[in-house]
Parts: C-alpha cells; structure tokens; sequence
C-alpha cells in the first residue's frame, strides 16, 4: 500500500516536472525568471545561452519522463525491457542524485549554497531543494517497502 502510494505520488511529481519543461521548450515563459540563477540568466538575456538552455530543457524534459517510467515500471505498471535488479540499481543511482541536488554544490544551489540572495535563490530554498530531498526520500521509501 505504502509502495503505491509513493509510487503514484513519485510518477505525478516526475510527469508534471516533465511536461512543465515541455511547455517551456515550446516557448512557455511562465515561471522562467526563477528557474535558474541570475548569473545563467544574464547569459540568456545577452542570447549567449539560449541554444543551450533549450536543448538542456529538452534533456531535462525526457529525463524526467524516463524517471517517471522507471517508478512505473518498478511496481509493474507498465512493460519493462529492464530486467527489475537494473531498474532498482538505476532508482538507487536516482536516489543519490536527488540528494546531491538537495544538498546542493555550495555556491548557487542547494541547501548549503552561498549565494543566498535573487529570486532563484528564493525559489530554491522555499521548493526546489526540499523537492529534491522529498523525492529522495520517497524513493528510498519506494525501494525498501516494495515488494521486489
């Protein structure tokens, strides 16, 4: 029951992520100032980035659905190729990277970052950063009460 839940949970979390990112490949700008650091957005206005930013929301769009397909496919709601040792491993993999994010690189995000003050600093300490930790969280949840 547990495992569902968080599995369900998890699936909206990465899917709506996913699709959000879509949106804002497909041209959508809301929440787009506060989704990035100053310093990267400075870069953007100057059409430094924009080429990147766009490919790099893309990358992050798909892999958020390919996280969304492997909670899917660890409870057995969809069709795996994965045998299910390596769908636990990548979720394991998954795992660590949410809470690396969440404690962050020190500098621009993260729970211990330096740079404390604009929007995304805001952002990040109010949503992203407990975010990340949640889904951490509940995917170490996930993997200890599932019953594979």
């Amino acid at each position: 029951m547990i495992a569902t839940t968080v599995s369900f949970l998890l699936m909206s979390v990465f899917l709506f992520i996913s699709f959000l990112h879509f949106y804002w490949v497909l041209g959508g700008k809301w929440a787009t100032d506060r989704v990035y650091p100053e310093q990267l957005g400075q870069l953007r206005q100057e059409g430094k980035m924009s080429g990147f930013m766009t490919f790099a929301t893309l990358v992050v769009a798909i892999a958020f659905m390919i996280f969304a397909y492997l909670v899917a496919a660890y409870n057995g709601r969809v069709v795996s190729f994965l045998s299910e040792q390596t769908i636990r491993f990548l979720l394991i993999g998954l795992t660590a990277v949410f809470t690396m994010r969440a404690i962050g690189e020190f500098k621009y995000v993260g729970f211990f970052k330096s740079v404390k003050e604009g929007l995304f600093a805001y952002w990040d300490s109010r949503v992203y950063s407990p975010l990340c930790l949640a889904i951490a969280i509940s995917l170490v949840v996930l993997l200890f009460f599932s019953k594979i």
